[in-house]
């Protein structure tokens, strides 16, 4: 919604104030309609910067940012990186790794979703007899 208008519009849809709708975004999310559409832009970025071979000035656009200096500051409050920096992460190992996050052992993850998928009828038929899961 903020990509195509403001918060004043927003508001205006839900008949509240856009200072109101600011309080009660930060109440609830912790972040205001802009910081969330904000976000929301350079994530859709750092995909991607990962996932395709667009040049970083084409990635900015496309992301919808208005220019690259923005497009930069957005990525380095999001990320703590540049957009170049991000990419050449993505191009070293992992994204996942790079970015500082665990590796799972699949074998592993897989078996306990196997586990959790397998006892889901069972706890469904035990909430319909009316006993606590």
């Amino acid at each position: 919604m903020l990509d195509q208008g403001t918060e004043a519009d927003l508001g205006a849809q839900l008949a509240i104030s856009p200072r109101h709708l600011r309080r009660l975004f930060v109440e609830n999310l912790g972040a205001t309609p802009g910081q969330l559409a904000q976000s929301r832009r350079a994530h859709f970025a750092r995909r991607l910067l990962d996932d395709t071979d667009l040049s970083i000035t084409d990635v900015g656009c496309a992301s919808g940012f208005g220019s690259l200096g923005q497009f930069n500051r957005a990525c380095r409050e999001v990320f703590g990186a540049t957009p170049r920096e991000l990419r050449a992460r993505r191009r070293r190992s992992d994204r996942l790794v790079a970015d500082g996050a665990i590796r799972l052992d699949r074998s592993v993850a897989l078996d306990q979703l196997v586990a959790a998928v397998t006892a889901v009828p069972a706890l469904v038929a035990g909430v319909a007899r009316g006993r606590p899961p």
